[in-house]
């Protein structure tokens, strides 16, 4: 079963995403904006908001946030409440 991403996160669509993130997330420009979209782009591709909460942690954004943000949950729950929801590719169970 491949974890395609959904059509709402291209990578074009994220690419969208770079600045707001950055505003939001108060990043400096330390921070580089290819690095801000791979993380976007490695979050997005997770199948399930458990999925996603890892790989967002386990991102280099998730990184930087647990050494510069004041609070590391809050900064990843705003970072994935910018992304659209995964959506299931979960196939229905027959009768």
């Amino acid at each position: 079963m491949s974890h395609e991403p959904s059509p709402a996160l291209e990578p074009s669509s994220l690419a969208h995403l770079v600045p707001l993130v950055r505003d939001r997330l108060k990043l400096d420009s330390a921070f580089p904006d290819e690095a801000v979209l791979a993380s976007l782009e490695a979050i997005a591709a997770a199948a399930s908001p458990h999925e996603r909460w890892g790989a967002a942690f386990h991102t280099s954004l998730g990184h930087w946030l647990g050494l510069k943000a004041a609070d590391l949950n809050a900064a990843l729950a705003l970072l994935l409440g910018l992304l659209a929801k995964p959506t299931s590719k979960v196939p229905a169970i027959p009768d």
